[in-house]
């Protein structure tokens, strides 16, 4: 590795966040829908919590990805004016 950096970056599968915050979700909400014996809002109250953070940590995990593969696309501004003095 010289002063250009690495020659390549191995890449790894895309995030899969969202089915497994779902899956934890929706047994979080079954066991909701235990408690105040309600199956139909314990499920999809669990169900939600688990899509919202599932699709969270995806995005977050894009924009690390992002940040890593295209690093002078993550930090643009900073560049333009450092090309401008």
């Amino acid at each position: 590795m010289g002063e250009e950096g690495p020659r390549f970056l191995h890449r790894k599968p895309d995030p899969a966040y969202l089915s497994l915050y779902l899956a934890i979700g929706l047994c979080l909400g079954s066991s909701i829908s235990i408690l105040f014996d309600n199956l139909a809002i314990g499920i999809s109250i669990g169900v939600c919590l688990g899509v919202c953070l599932g699709a969270v940590m995806d995005e977050r995990e894009k924009k690390a990805r992002a940040a890593v593969e295209h690093p002078e696309e993550a930090d643009g501004e900073k560049n333009g004016r450092e090309k401008k003095q």
